[in-house]
C-alpha cells in the first residue's frame, strides 16, 4: 500500500498506519503539527493521558483515582474524586492512615519537612476560619515594611 496524502502533504497516512496532519513524517499513530482544537471532549482510557516529551512527565487519571500529575517518573500531585488535592501524597484527605473527610489540601514532605510558601510584596497571610464564622477566625500574617 502506498502513502496516501492530499495536496501539499497536509494529511498523510503512511504504509505503517501512522497518520500525520501538517507533517510528512509522522512517527506515532497520530502526529499533528500545530494546534489541536475540539468542540467536544477528549477521552482517554483509564491511566492513559497526556505525555510531555516522554512518559516521565504526564497528566493522567482514572475513574477511581482522579487526576494524577507525574514529573520525573513518579507521581507528585493528585486531585482525588472527593476534590482533595495532595502534594507528595497519593491519598489526599488522610493523615497517617486516619481519614479526615474535610482535608482539601495536604502537603506531605515524607521524611523531609512539608512546606507551604506564601509570598507577597508587602503582605503574606493565612486565614483559618470555620466556614465563615469570623468569631472563630484565626489570622497568621507577616507584614514587610
Amino acid at each position: 500500500m502506498a502513502n496516501l496524502s492530499n495536496i501539499n502533504n497536509k494529511f498523510l497516512v503512511t504504509t505503517g498506519g501512522n497518520v500525520g496532519i501538517n507533517t510528512t513524517s509522522p512517527g506515532q499513530k497520530l502526529v499533528v503539527t500545530g494546534n489541536i482544537g475540539t468542540s467536544g471532549s477528549v477521552l482517554f482510557d483509564d491511566n492513559q493521558g497526556i505525555n510531555f516529551g516522554n512518559s516521565n512527565a504526564k497528566i493522567y487519571g482514572s475513574s477511581s483515582d482522579g487526576i494524577k500529575f507525574n514529573a520525573g517518573g513518579s507521581e507528585g500531585m493528585r486531585f482525588n474524586q472527593s476534590g482533595n488535592l495532595g502534594i507528595g501524597t497519593t491519598n489526599p484527605g488522610t493523615l497517617h492512615g486516619a481519614s479526615y473527610g474535610t482535608t482539601r489540601l495536604q502537603i506531605d514532605g515524607g521524611t523531609d519537612r512539608g512546606q507551604l510558601i506564601i509570598e507577597g510584596d508587602s503582605f503574606a497571610g493565612i486565614v483559618l476560619s470555620d466556614n465563615g464564622a469570623t468569631a472563630n477566625q484565626r489570622v497568621f500574617a507577616t507584614s514587610v515594611d
